[in-house]
């Protein structure tokens, strides 16, 4: 029951589609176009539907637009003032807009490398400052390797240099 009912809907909408009217009208640069509804304020020809015109490409016949001649000037076609006109044109962009994109995604990617980074550095001297502000002893790896401990006056020092290092890197 539910094959039959799912092949007449599908019988019904190929009918539907294949009875699907096409306009076509050149615009002011004289491009042509293709639409399955009648432009606004433009004189279109209907086509009735069959293979030959619904496979039919929605670009420009002009020359410079597809790419079959060269400019007066013996160059590449230009692209079109309306966008690109050819098929290498817009792979050109993609490739283009690909790129920019992974740029910005690289940079985006180094700057939250960076500012982590940062963070961590800065979360680090506060720690030091605070053992340093508690008291107690303070030791340093000494040029051998071996435990060197601060009196005072160095722990003093050193939290003041963590304050100033702070004050300017931590904001």
């Amino acid at each position: 029951m539910a094959f039959r009912l799912l092949t007449i809907i599908a019988i019904l909408t190929t009918a539907t589609v294949a009875n699907a009217q096409i306009y076509t009208w050149k615009d002011a640069s004289g491009r042509t176009h293709y639409s399955d509804q009648p432009p606004v304020g433009a004189e279109a020809k209907t086509l009735h539907g069959g293979s030959k015109t619904l496979n039919t490409p929605t670009t420009s016949d002009t020359p410079a637009a597809s790419g079959s001649a060269p400019s007066a000037n013996g160059s590449a076609p230009a692209a079109n003032a309306s966008g690109p006109a050819t098929w290498q044109d817009k792979e050109r962009d993609f490739k283009k807009r690909q790129k920019e994109k992974a740029d910005a995604d690289a940079k985006a990617k180094k700057e939250a490398d960076d500012k982590a980074a940062k963070d961590q550095r800065c979360s680090q001297m506060r720690n030091d400052l605070a053992a340093a502000e508690r008291g107690g002893r303070f030791t340093r790896a000494g040029a051998n390797g071996e435990k060197t401990y601060l009196d005072e006056s160095q722990v003093s020092a050193e939290a003041t240099r963590l304050r100033n290092q702070i004050s300017q890197e931590c904001n």
